[in-house]
Order: C-alpha cells, then structure tokens, then sequence
C-alpha cells in the first residue's frame, strides 16, 4: 500500500495540533492558575497576621533554603524567596504528571487507527509532545516568578518596610530568577523521562511510579556518595568497596550535579565562627561545567528513550 506522504504533518502543525489539545484540557489550566491562587491565600492570611499584630523581619524569618541556594539572608525579597520555593517542590510534580497525561491518548483505539492508515513520523510526533511540555513548563515557572515578583512588595508592607531597593535586594532578585529557572529545567528533564516511561508502560501511573523510584534512588545515592566524598570515607572491606563505588558514580548522577549548579560553594548553615564554610551537600571540586554537560546529557538520553519507546511500538498492542 502506497504511503500519502501529504498525510505527514510537519513538526509545527504537530506542535499546533499538541498545543490545541492541551490548552483544551482543564488539568492544565488549574495548573497555570495554582501559582496566583497560592500566593493570594498566603496573602490574605498575612493580611490578617497584620491586622491583629505586629510581625517583625528577622534573620530567624527565613529559612535554609535562602542559605543554601543563595536567596538572601535579610530583606522582604529574600523572605519572599523562602516563602514561595518550598512550594515550586509540588507544583513541579504537577507538571511532570501534565506532562505524562500528554503522552496517555497514544495508546487509544484512534491513535491506533491513525498509525495504521496515515502513518505519521512518530519522531516527530513524540517531539511534538516534547515541546509542548516545554511550553507549559516554561508559561508555569514564568507564572511563579511573576507571582513572586509582585508577592515581593507585599512583604514590604507587611513588615512595613520602605519601598526602596538595596544592592542586597538586587542580589537576592538574581538568586531568586535562578532558582525559578533552573527548577523549571529540572522539571523539563524529568519531564522527559516521565513521557518516555509513560510510552514504555502505557501507563501515567505505572510511569509516575517508576519515575519516583528512579528519582529516590539517584537523590539517596547522591546524598550518600556526596557525604563519602566529603567527610573522605574510606572503610576497609566490603563498606570499602561500596565507598569507592559511591565516589565514582557521583559525578554521573542526576541529583549531584543539578545540585552543583543550583546551591552555593559556602553557606553560613553550620557555622560557629559567623563566617561561611564550604557547602557540605555538594561535591565542591566537581566543576560546574561538567554538571551542565552532565544535565544536558540526561535531557538528550531520556527523550531518545521517548523516541525509541514509542518508535518500536506494535498497533496491535
């Protein structure tokens, strides 16, 4: 049977098509309106904080995350920063289910008839879905940096602190747009492995769950090869063995080297003497670049196996 290659639709129109499809999806657009909805209950609820007291700005405001990912110690931006990034944590999950969700209607009965007659690019098709993730990771992580930046003058009346920007304030605005960023790009990544598990079992669920599983177990293996490192555990014997193992895999682990871009070299939690010290949940003399590469490598690996996944995927199954 001759193939109507007429039938094909580019990778644009297969974007537009993908595109269409998700903004008629209701998931979706919750999702785009959690960020403004949050902020404005944390909003009204500091505004009756205000009303019936008298907060105060400390140092004891804020919290770990601000040292550690370099948010600023002191001000309204950087008690800003504390408040809102602890929850980028679950709304990134939400966007990694939107993203498998995307990848589900393959494995209907008109998809199916659609591989059998048309026979579409399924690289094409699976990259089309891969950039449309991209879009509604991108519009999401605008959509909290831009709740973030006008959360910022809320905080200053309610410490009521003056509306006036310090080189500190510019500081902790640069921390707070790389922190937002470079969750969105790990969100994008793992993203990435989210639909290439969801084409391999089918399944949003079956593949959500064997992306937690893999995400527990590259953090646990990250946190302990970090700690091997650092503190120079060498035991004798089969812990030996296993130390070793942990020291050469950390560089080529997902957790570690996203960690190495984001967190800071020094940190202040931990100190005794008031001065910073090296940050002991990352591998310090691992070299930024080669995380980038490391990151960039992931993103090209999990989207082949999307691609590959889908590619030799029978329409009888």
């Amino acid at each position: 049977m001759a193939i109507n290659n007429l039938s094909r639709p580019s990778l644009i129109n297969s974007y537009r098509h993908e595109f269409f499809k998700g903004s008629k999806l209701k998931y979706y657009r919750y999702v785009l309106l959690l960020p403004p909805l949050l902020t404005a209950v944390i909003m009204l609820i500091q505004t009756l904080v205000k009303v019936f007291g008298n907060p105060k700005l400390s140092p004891s405001s804020l919290t770990n995350l601000n040292d550690v990912y370099g948010l600023g110690l002191e001000g309204s931006v950087a008690f800003a920063s504390g408040t809102l990034t602890p929850l980028y944590g679950v709304f990134s999950l939400l966007l990694i289910i939107g993203c498998a969700l995307m990848v589900s209607n393959e494995y209907r009965w008109n998809t199916m008839k659609v591989l059998a007659t048309r026979q579409p690019d399924r690289m094409r098709l699976v990259l089309s879905k891969w950039f449309f993730c991209f879009t509604f990771i991108l519009c999401a992580t605008v959509s909290f940096m831009l709740c973030w930046l006008l959360y910022i003058p809320f905080t200053r009346y309610f410490f009521d602190q003056p509306f006036t920007i310090t080189a500190s304030d510019w500081a902790d605005f640069g921390g707070g747009l790389k922190y937002f960023a470079l969750q969105g790009l790990l969100a994008f990544i793992y993203s990435s492995l989210a639909i290439a598990l969801t084409f391999q079992f089918k399944s949003v669920v079956a593949g959500i769950i064997v992306y937690f599983v893999y995400n527990s177990i590259d953090a646990s293996l990250s946190s302990l090869s970090t700690v091997a490192i650092n503190e120079n555990f060498n035991p004798d014997g089969i812990f030996g063995i296993l130390a070793a193992i942990l020291k050469f895999i950390n560089p080529f682990l997902l957790n570690s080297n996203f960690n190495r871009i984001i967190m800071q070299e020094t940190t202040f939690l931990g100190s005794t003497t008031g001065m910073p010290i090296p940050n002991e949940q990352i591998v310090i003399s691992n070299p930024v670049w080669w995380a980038w590469i490391m990151l960039a490598i992931y993103l090209f690996i999990f989207t082949a196996l999307a691609v590959y996944f889908f590619s030799r995927r029978d329409i009888t199954e």
